[in-house]
């Protein structure tokens, strides 16, 4: 059986506007970041229609506002979890963006930018956020 998918990503949050480090920092949305997604619902309602409907979500508190709209538009609850968080920028989380600009270490060029470590302590490899496992 077929099934279609909708990837969203929440829109603005007050770490964009206040210069942090997102990652696993728990910022909510701001009212612009707010407006995308009640459209998004409205779009993703008209195309469900009445079909059976599974709502994912990060459990970061800018993912679950982003994904209210849409569970209260399609009449379910969003299940919140911690395997759908983006990936952790460990200490560096809602500090200066130009601190962890100071200490990041770019990847380099190659195949292996999944595996490349940032030189963050407690940040998390591409990969490793791509499977839940611990960050190194």
């Amino acid at each position: 059986m077929a099934r279609d998918i909708f990837v969203v990503t929440h829109a603005q949050s007050t770490h964009h506007i206040d210069g942090l480090v997102g990652g696993w920092y728990g910022t909510d949305l701001t009212d612009l970041g707010r407006r995308p997604a009640n459209g998004i619902a409205v779009r993703i309602a008209e195309r469900v229609g009445d079909g059976p409907v599974e709502l994912y979500a990060s459990d970061l508190k800018r993912a679950a506002q982003t994904a209210a709209p849409i569970a209260a538009r399609l009449g379910v609850a969003a299940r919140l979890m911690p395997d759908l968080r983006e990936k952790s920028f460990g200490v560096t989380s809602g500090r200066p963006s130009a601190w962890l600009e100071e200490r990041w270490v770019p990847a380099p060029l190659g195949d292996d930018r999944l595996d490349h470590f940032e030189g963050v302590e407690g940040g998390e490899t591409r990969r490793h956020s791509l499977s839940g496992s611990p960050a190194p």
